[in-house]
């Protein structure tokens, strides 16, 4: 977002895009945050969905705070009145993955977040089931640009029958 707002990018793909009289924005899918274990991870043995309570007894892997999904965690903790403690918290998306897959350790991502399957069982969780929209968007005035109205023309065929 601060890249669009800094204007160092015409637009931009994000989870949640901000909703602001500046920012013209589409959604083009929904998806949830997921849990995400080795697949030889005990939990994958368990009947879907878990619950955090079920995820908590396991070790977990957590990203930093300014992580959204690592935001949407903790509120969804503090909602059900559960408190993890991560054996780690890493920086990146990537480096949770990499871990997760090692065995080290249970993990959450948006379960678009990445295309890599080998390694890698996502799995529901009861607790976060709300869905999160994934968006084009743009400060207003670069809307009518070529490359900008053609990413959203994309984006508008996607999200055709997406509701919410």
């Amino acid at each position: 977002t601060a890249a669009i707002y800094d204007r160092r990018c015409e637009v931009a793909i994000a989870t949640e895009a901000p909703r602001q009289d500046d920012i013209l924005s589409v959604s083009f899918a929904a998806q949830r945050i997921v849990a995400v274990v080795a697949p030889g991870h005990p939990l994958v043995k368990r009947t879907p969905p878990l619950s955090l309570a079920d995820i908590a007894a396991h070790a977990v892997i957590f990203r930093p705070p300014p992580s959204l999904t690592q935001q949407k965690i903790e509120t969804s903790l503090r909602l059900h009145g559960l408190n993890i403690a991560p054996i780690v918290t890493l920086g990146t998306r990537e480096a949770l993955i990499e871990a997760v897959t090692q065995g080290i350790g249970v993990g959450f991502i948006f379960e678009l977040a990445t295309n890599r399957h080998e390694g890698l069982v996502r799995l529901p969780v009861v607790e976060l089931a709300e869905t999160h929209r994934e968006d084009v968007f743009c400060l207003a005035p670069y809307r009518r640009r070529r490359a900008v109205a053609a990413l959203f023309d994309i984006a508008e065929e996607f999200s055709v029958g997406l509701s919410g």
